[in-house]
């Protein structure tokens, strides 16, 4: 029998399971896009925060928030997976601000930004404007496309944070 029977067909039907789970489709003007959110980017930012708190140094291992969701990619930025890192996540959170819900939110807020701009301070890279508000502000999330480590060239976010004024946005 070439197919996969017992615990085998059980690992890869788990596999597949997981899988399905991650990936999100959405409805374009080119038909149905299929993205995919990390499963585990919320367990990354437990863990960059709770590392943050005990002193400890953030991992040096980049956190994937998923692939660049369609309206995102309209906006100009490549398609392809996007990453941040643990010391950005800790630094939102205590630099910042932004409590840890509402970073955890971050993959869906990319999913409808209200506004997409070419940085002002950042040659390449994008400013999204999302719907969350924290302390009265809109928040912010910096992406630098095409950023290659490792041989992995991926959408990286170094920042995210609230903006004092919208006119700011504008410039």
């Amino acid at each position: 029998n070439p197919y996969p029977t017992g615990e085998e067909r059980a690992r890869i039907n788990a596999a597949f399971e997981k899988l399905a789970a991650t990936i999100q489709t959405k409805e374009t003007e080119q038909g149905v896009m299929m993205f995919a959110r990390d499963a585990g980017f919320n367990d990354a930012v437990d863990a960059a925060v709770n590392a943050a708190m005990k002193g400890e140094k953030p991992a040096r291992q980049n956190v994937k928030i998923g692939t660049t969701p369609p309206a995102l990619i309209a906006a100009g930025i490549p398609s392809g997976e996007m990453q941040t890192s643990p010391s950005v996540l800790a630094k939102v959170v205590f630099d910042h601000g932004v409590p840890k819900s509402v970073l955890k939110k971050v993959p869906d807020l990319l999913e409808n930004p209200v506004m997409v701009f070419d940085s002002d301070t950042v040659a390449g890279s994008y400013a999204v404007v999302t719907n969350e508000f924290v302390n009265g502000k809109p928040l912010l999330v910096i992406v630098s496309p095409e950023q290659t480590r490792g041989g992995v060239t991926f959408n990286f976010v170094p920042s995210l944070y609230p903006k004092d004024h919208l006119v700011a946005i504008q410039k």
